[in-house]
This record gives structure tokens, C-alpha cells and sequence, in this order.
């Protein structure tokens, strides 16, 4: 059975013994993002990569309990895959919001692992939105 408190714990302590590293990696995102922000429609083509570095250092963390942020441009060697999802699922989403709340957000939770399986089960698009 799944044992919640013990993935909480566990989540929490890896983030109390690397906060610096974890904190640092999302303020570079973050810095990223907003400059990409102020490019307009570019912006789609520059973040996917960045987010899924952010999950193979987050799970470089968890397996090997250490951080490398060189690793915050590995994203772009899944630049492809990463693009089309965020393309595929943006606008999914976007349309399920249109048509009212719920279906957006349901079609938001049902492509929320996509980026982390690409990243790393190496799946390619397609095969990651079906899992």
C-alpha cells in the first residue's frame, strides 16, 4: 500500500538538506521565465526545455542525493518531444478551460506526468500523453 506520510517525509528531507541547491535552480527558472516572458509568443519555445531540467535534477537529487545545475540545459536534448507536449497539452487545456472549469482542469491532471516521463523514461511524445 502507499504510505503518504512516508513520501512527505522523505520529500521534505531531501528538500531540508539541498534547499540551497533547490532554491538557487528555481530562481534561475524563474529568472528565465520572466525574461523569456518579455518575448512574447517565444516564450513557448524557450521554457519546456527548462522544465524538464527542472525534473532530471529534481530526480538526480532523489536518486544520487546531490544537485549538478549544469544539468539545467540537459532539457534541451529532449527539445522536440518537450515542445510538441507543451504545445499539445497548452492547448487542450486551454479549450477545456474555455468550455468550463472542470474539463480543463481534468485534461490539466491527466497530462500532468507527461514532461517527467520524457525526461525520464526517454518515451517520446506520444507514447508519454497515452501512459
Amino acid at each position: 500500500m502507499l504510505n503518504i506520510e512516508k513520501h512527505l517525509k522523505d520529500g521534505w528531507t531531501l528538500y531540508k538538506d539541498n534547499w540551497q541547491n533547490f532554491t538557487g535552480m528555481y530562481a534561475i527558472y524563474i529568472l528565465i521565465g520572466l525574461v523569456a516572458q518579455k518575448l512574447g509568443p517565444f516564450m513557448l519555445f524557450i521554457m519546456p526545455p527548462f522544465f524538464g531540467a527542472l525534473f532530471i535534477i529534481t530526480l538526480q537529487c532523489i536518486r544520487q542525493n546531490f544537485i549538478d545545475l549544469k544539468n539545467l540545459l540537459r532539457g534541451f536534448s529532449y527539445y522536440i518531444p518537450l515542445l510538441i507536449v507543451s504545445v499539445i497539452v497548452g492547448f487542450l487545456s486551454f479549450f477545456g478551460f474555455i468550455l468550463f472549469i472542470i474539463p480543463g482542469l481534468i485534461i490539466s491532471v491527466l497530462y500532468l506526468f507527461t514532461i517527467p516521463l520524457i525526461v525520464d523514461q526517454k518515451l517520446e511524445f506520444w507514447d508519454a500523453m497515452e501512459t
